[in-house]
């Protein structure tokens, strides 16, 4: 009779997602954050985002610079979808730019593109949703992004 042969399976490697819930599991909030934008997958972004406190994110120590630059460049579209979760995470990113940071410094003219591109996004919502959801959720995040633009100029 011949013997059969079984062929040790190659460990699988855990998903983005899989990763993200280990890291969010062990409180490795930046970490969380950061393999989601490595992800470049604004869903999976969103998912991360909604199970993370604001505060545990942007508290005692903000994100990387390379990592805001990140939100700032995945977070804008359709920003009338998903608006409040993109509006709070959005506003702390805008307010967590250091102007002097060499990454900043290095990139000054593509952030001031993103942030335009943001700006047009906060107008283009303004028409998809309420006063009182503008008032809310856009107005301190269009006057923070002027802010740092005119600081750039």
């Amino acid at each position: 009779m011949s013997e059969l042969h079984v062929q040790p399976r190659e460990p699988v490697a855990p998903t983005a997602q899989e990763q993200i819930q280990e890291c969010l599991d062990k409180d490795e909030f930046h970490l969380a954050l950061n393999k989601a934008l490595m992800a470049i997958d604004v869903e999976l972004l969103l998912d991360t985002l909604s199970k993370l406190n604001i505060e545990d994110v942007f508290g005692d120590q903000p994100p990387s610079q390379p990592d805001l630059l990140a939100l700032l460049s995945q977070l804008p579209n359709d920003l009338h979808l998903n608006l409040q979760l993109k509006a709070e995470f959005l506003n702390e990113t805008v307010q967590a730019i250091d102007l002097e940071h060499e990454i900043i410094l290095a990139h000054r003219e593509p952030l001031v593109r993103l942030l335009t591109i943001l700006l047009e996004n906060i107008n283009t919502a303004k028409e998809h949703v309420t006063p009182r959801d503008f008032q809310r959720n856009l107005k301190n995040l269009r006057w923070a992004t002027l802010q740092i633009i005119s600081q750039l100029s």
